[in-house]
């Protein structure tokens, strides 16, 4: 059996990769979906395939490169370095070593790996697609 821990770094990159972010693997297909199915037949359409065919080598290595800078820049900002340092005391954890390492190990998986790490964790028929809001007040639905 694998463990979750030692799949850890393969899972955020992975989570990165697909929505992560605005540039997000999901979004981008999502939003240039240009069949007409509804979003949500995409999504989990773009799942079932992600899961099945893996991520290219290519946008691994782009993601990887975009999220190392963004934690980089996230540790430079006084605010998230205080709310770090607070959190650190408050738990008596040194979660800047933690992150620091997980950091290092989320540039070590292969595209192979993430795709694996993918298949055993995340099954696309499990998925759960839930709407909420006032749709009549919010002018969707009549």
């Amino acid at each position: 059996m694998v463990s979750y821990r030692k799949e850890e770094p393969a899972l955020v990159l992975a989570n990165y990769i697909l929505g992560g972010n605005g540039g997000s693997h999901l979004f981008s297909r999502i939003r240039d979906n240009r069949s007409g199915t509804k979003e949500e037949t995409s999504f989990v359409d773009e799942v079932t395939r992600t899961v099945r065919d893996g991520l290219p080598a290519a946008e691994v290595a782009a993601a990887n490169k975009c999220l190392s800078e963004t934690q980089v820049i996230a540790r430079s900002q006084d605010l998230n370095l205080a709310s770090r340092q607070r959190f650190d005391r408050t738990l008596k954890f040194d979660e800047m070593l933690e992150a620091e390492m997980l950091e290092a190990k989320i540039a070590a998986p292969t595209p192979e790996e993430i795709g694996a790490a993918l298949r055993r964790h995340l099954d696309p028929a499990g998925l759960a697609i839930v709407e909420a809001g006032d749709f009549q007040k919010a002018g969707v639905v009549q």
